[in-house]
């Protein structure tokens, strides 16, 4: 129960208060760990003298098409090339 002059709704402001300064904090690390990993990517690519792993793409993940019957995108699944 709470505490005599402290009001239900002020309870919930100081929550809401603590949930976004933790998620702002979240966001910080994320950014963060972001900076670091393109850091470390260059440090790699340096200390191998090959600065074209820079221009490596990750590979292209194919999802299927939720939007089509299930029939018609196997049917579209059988009829691709497959290396």
């Amino acid at each position: 129960m709470p505490e005599q002059g402290v009001t239900t709704g002020q309870l919930l402001l100081a929550e809401y208060r603590t949930v976004k300064d933790e998620q702002k904090s979240r966001i910080g690390f994320r950014d963060d760990l972001l900076c670091v990993t393109l850091a470390a990517v260059v440090a790699a690519a340096a200390q191998a003298k090959q600065p074209a792993m820079l221009l490596a793409l990750p590979p292209r993940h194919r999802r299927p098409r939720l939007d089509l019957p299930r029939q018609r995108r196997e049917d579209l699944r059988d009829r691709q090339v497959r290396p």
